[in-house]
């Protein structure tokens, strides 16, 4: 329930939104991306191009947030002027993704500092200043089928990805990060201020999902998707840079969840009824819906990975959920020990929307008249009693009548 309100929250935070906003380091950009920026407006988008120097510039206005996504293609000097003017620092496009904001962030070569500090706050870095990707040939245009990334994110693809641009580390460890495109191993990296070249792999784009559900695609390469690119029928620019920007924006593999019900095995009940409250050892049987969004519309998820967690300040039982009849179901025993227990649901596939759930219920010990009157186990000890009974009986009456001759 707390994720189901701080997504409400943040729902509140974006009702204003007028959709996108495009930071650029030169109006030439608006011209050379067309076909990018055409796909996005024919989904319903609005966008509003800005540059760095642009009068009026602002993310938010009393407290409402006046985009819900931001692309920045300004990796050169250009965010250098909106931090030091106090536009739009460093800072402000944190807070924004932290407040629900989705970022799609282009890097290059010259890459500045500013900018390296923003995708750092993602845990990721770009290469230092001065590194190019080549090819085989040594040419300073890549062409790449490595796509790494799920399909929930990107579909593969047979045709290459053309682009030029420069790589990117990121934090390996962290459950946030998902890589999504690499070169391959015969393909160079070149320090141009060193003079050195490196024959490895190298990550060129990486999704970042955030515990409340906010998204970042950080890519190596601002012309991946230049109209030049994306025209090319030979090439998978334009089907990759549409499904990166779909992901970002939420229009795809989005979850929700509803229709958390539980009651005792053995009943019958509709879905969203809540058990009042369970005895230790009661049979208990738990069910959610989960449904992605699909083409538009809500559809029920297939999945084998969600899981619920009976919890008191500890899980004592987990149990993955089984899809069946559009629900994900279990079934298991209340632990022996009474209190305050909670329902904890469970989901994180790479590239779908976290799902985390929460409900609270009690587990009672059993009342005085529904413990068992005779347990097999304690016959031996019923026995000696009714033996000291007789025992006492026969002794008083040999006692009592017994003469001595």
């Amino acid at each position: 329930m707390e994720l189901l309100f701080l997504s409400l929250s943040i729902l509140s935070v974006f009702t204003s939104a007028a959709d996108v906003l495009v930071l650029m380091d030169h109006t030439d950009i608006k011209e050379s991306h067309s076909l990018f920026f055409d796909s996005i407006i024919s989904r319903g988008h609005k966008i509003t191009y800005k540059l760095p120097d642009s009068q009026g510039l602002k993310l938010e206005k009393f407290d409402d947030y006046l985009y819900s996504t931001v692309i920045l293609m300004c990796p050169g000097e250009g965010i250098i002027y909106l931090d030091l003017n106090g536009k739009v620092s460093v800072s402000d496009l944190v807070k924004f993704s932290d407040n629900g904001g989705n970022l799609i962030i282009f890097g290059d070569v010259d890459a500045a500092s500013h900018y390296r500090r923003l995708v750092n706050d993602f845990g990721v870095d770009f290469y230092e200043q001065g590194t190019r990707l080549y090819n085989e040939k040594k040419e300073k245009i890549v062409a790449t089928t490595n796509m790494t990334g799920p399909v929930s994110i990107l579909s593969t693809s047979k045709s290459p990805l053309k682009f030029s641009g420069i790589g990117l580390y990121y934090n390996q460890n962290s459950k946030l990060l998902t890589p999504l495109i690499s070169t391959s191993k015969d393909q160079f990296v070149r320090n141009e201020f060193k003079k050195t070249d490196v024959k490895e792999p190298a990550i060129v784009a990486v999704a970042f999902q955030g515990r409340n559900n906010v998204r970042a695609v950080i890519v190596g390469s601002v012309d991946i998707c230049a109209n030049l690119n994306m025209k090319d029928e030979s090439l998978s620019n334009n089907k990759i840079c549409v499904e990166l920007s779909k992901w970002a924006f939420q229009e795809k593999s989005v979850l929700r969840y509803s229709g958390v019900t539980h009651y005792k095995a053995g009943s019958k009940n509709n879905k969203g009824y809540l058990e009042g409250e369970y005895t230790i050892n009661d049979d208990l049987v738990f069910s959610i819906d989960i449904e992605e969004l699909k083409g538009g519309s809500w559809q029920a998820h297939k999945t084998s990975k969600a899981y619920v967690e009976f919890v008191m300040l500890e899980p004592k039982i987990r149990k993955y959920l089984e899809f069946k009849n559009g629900s994900l179901v279990t079934q298991f025993r209340a632990p022996d020990i009474h209190g305050v227990y909670q329902f904890k649901v469970f989901l994180n596939d790479a590239g779908y929307s976290w799902i985390e759930s929460a409900t609270k219920v009690t587990v009672r010990p059993y009342k005085h008249n529904q413990f068992e009157r005779f347990l097999t186990c304690a016959y031996p000890y019923y026995a000696s009693v009714f033996a000291s009974m007789s025992g006492f009986v026969v002794f008083s009456f040999y006692f009592l009548y017994h003469k001595n001759s």
